[in-house]
């Protein structure tokens, strides 16, 4: 096997980092219709309490909530419906 590139944290930096994950006309969503990831983090950790949280979230869009969210809380489940 190769080299591994897969590096999830990099996406995690910042919302540029984060918005390369979508194509362009995505990207451009971010700022009108996106949450921050220090708002997605800060939200996680809240619903997360420390444990092993199912979080559902109604309405996700692209996911970013629960992509950041199971990024920050890796012992919760996220969800997301559309």
């Amino acid at each position: 096997m190769g080299e591994n590139h897969y590096k999830p944290a990099k996406w995690f930096q910042s919302e540029s980092e984060f918005n390369q994950l979508f194509p362009v006309a995505m990207q451009k969503l971010d700022t009108r219709h996106w949450s921050s990831l220090k708002i997605a983090k800060k939200a996680a950790d809240f619903l997360a309490d420390g444990g092993a949280a199912k979080i559902l979230d109604i309405g996700s869009g692209v996911g970013k909530f629960c992509l950041a969210g199971a990024y920050y809380q890796p012992r919760s489940q996220f969800y997301g419906v559309e």
